[in-house]
């Protein structure tokens, strides 16, 4: 039984309960290359079996993978990213009847938010019954939309965009058809491809910085926009859209492991 997503599911809970152990990984995907690494270190890059568009952190813990290539029947795969810190992650199939690739999506409790194909038009996806429906377009944002991430402790739900090289809020739930967008600042960089994730209260950001030319991960401030790195995962031009997800490191998951956090887990 894989039991991985159990793992970082019960990390990140008490991680956010006290940060005093929330040293991340960074896992970042362009095209079928997976990169990772942790904050300011050094990236190792593994190559995965198929084209990835986006990864997000599903509520379960599971790191879901998204395709970027169409099946023959015109759509798209959703997988599983198993074994992620170790020497030979891989992908396991759970879907191939996505009707269309997310390369913004986030979860919203347990409810799947992304945009469709990269466009401003906002969809929920219900995995266990292959179900697309459209929530409606973010304006004033100009897409390619290509990072999304979710904040529970604000209801907050962020955007970024290659067209206006900013980050926004979105009103993920408003009525009649219409999650308009907020600005809350330039990124300070012009950036092309793109992912967004939440971890321990902070919003983390990949971009394809294409003022510096380099693959670089970091934090955003929530307040203004402004973009800091802190890792750089590659240099030069990417080759597919950017897949982004921050875990918590393996030390951080031995020590939880060590006091007993995951033992009534494996009693039941």
């Amino acid at each position: 039984m894989h039991t991985k997503p159990i793992t970082f599911a019960a990390a990140l809970v008490a991680i956010a309960a006290g940060g005093a152990l929330a040293q991340p990984i960074y896992l970042a995907t362009s095209g079928s290359t997976l990169y990772r690494a942790e904050q300011g270190g050094a990236a190792m890059t593994f190559a995965l079996s198929d084209e990835i568009n986006n990864l997000v952190l599903a509520p379960n813990g599971d790191i879901l993978a998204i395709s970027g290539s169409e099946t023959g029947s015109g759509t798209f795969e959703i997988y599983r990213l198993v074994d992620a810190l170790s020497n030979a992650p891989s992908l396991e199939i759970i879907s191939d009847d996505l009707p269309n690739s997310y390369p913004a999506a986030t979860f919203v409790g347990d409810t799947l938010y992304g945009y469709r194909n990269g466009s401003r038009m906002l969809v929920t996806y219900d995995i266990d019954a292959e179900v697309e429906t459209e929530v409606g377009p973010s304006a004033p944002m100009q897409g390619p939309i290509g990072g999304a991430a979710y904040d529970a402790a604000t209801d907050t739900f962020y955007a970024v965009t290659r067209g206006d090289d900013s980050l926004f809020t979105v009103d993920y739930a408003a009525g009649g058809g219409s999650p308009d967008a907020t600005l809350v600042g330039n990124l300070g960089i012009d950036v092309f491809n793109m992912g967004l994730d939440l971890y321990a209260g902070t919003l983390y950001a990949a971009f394809e910085d294409t003022t510096n030319n380099q693959f670089v991960v970091g934090t955003l401030d929530t307040g203004t926009g402004m973009f800091t790195g802190d890792t750089v995962l590659f240099d030069g031009s990417l080759d597919g859209s950017v897949g982004f997800v921050v875990v918590p490191a393996p030390g951080v998951l031995a020590v939880f492991a060590a006091g007993g956090i995951f033992a009534s887990r494996r009693r039941r």
